[in-house]
């Protein structure tokens, strides 16, 4: 391994080992866990990947993950540039994911895809963006536009033990166009889930509401 390779697989090591002993430390203090600093976060995404981020976060607890939100909104620009974008990406819908999920927190509480419907308006704008180019066609199956259909979008963002209609995205893009999120009061967050979920996003405006939050 060239020595720059071993000085960096040494560096992750150390920082694995220090958040094993941290988590052995809170399990100690009966599960309490003090709040990462910026610094910690920073090193942190450095080091792990998309997949053990992934792990971590379902772990977080509440403060944990607002925390981790509001490092990653103030530190946005910098991330849009770096050369590990799409795993600052990643690392954020985790976090807003969890964050709902803790918000929504119920026996029979489960988890809302609520970026489904982001993913769905960037598809369109770079569809739009790829067609006004003259850019190829991006398979021999598809056009551009047709990439951007309510059946692609909803191929796309399904999964093993996850589906999604095209009438699901057909509904999203209707909310969507009645109300923008430029007209929308609240964080990106609430409007996705409002989007994607509107009884789910009254509940927890309910909760707000009764100062269960």
């Amino acid at each position: 391994m060239p020595f720059p390779q071993q000085i960096q697989w040494h560096i992750t090591e150390e920082v694995r080992k220090g958040g094993k002993s941290m988590r052995a430390q809170a399990q100690a203090q009966g599960g309490k866990r003090q709040l990462p600093t910026d610094e910690r976060i920073k090193d942190a995404l450095k080091t792990f990947s998309v997949e053990e981020w992934k792990d971590f976060i379902a772990e977080f607890e509440y403060k944990e993950v607002r925390k981790l939100g509001s490092f990653l909104k103030a530190h946005r620009e910098e991330h849009e540039h770096a050369s590990e974008r799409k795993k600052y990406e990643s690392v954020d819908i985790f976090a807003r994911e969890r964050r709902m999920v803790l918000q929504l927190s119920h026996p029979k509480a489960k988890l809302i895809a609520i970026t489904d419907p982001f993913w769905d308006a960037h598809w369109q704008e770079k569809s739009r963006t790829k067609n006004l180019e003259g850019a190829p066609r991006p398979s021999e199956r598809r056009s551009w536009s047709e990439m951007a259909s309510e059946r692609a979008i909803a191929e796309a963002l399904s999964g093993p033990g996850y589906t999604v209609t095209p009438y699901q995205v057909k509904r999203w893009r209707e909310r969507m166009e009645q109300e923008p999120f430029e007209e929308f009061e609240g964080a990106v967050d609430d409007y996705l889930l409002k989007m994607r979920d509107p009884a789910a996003y009254e509940r927890l405006r309910h909760r707000r509401e009764q100062g269960e939050e």
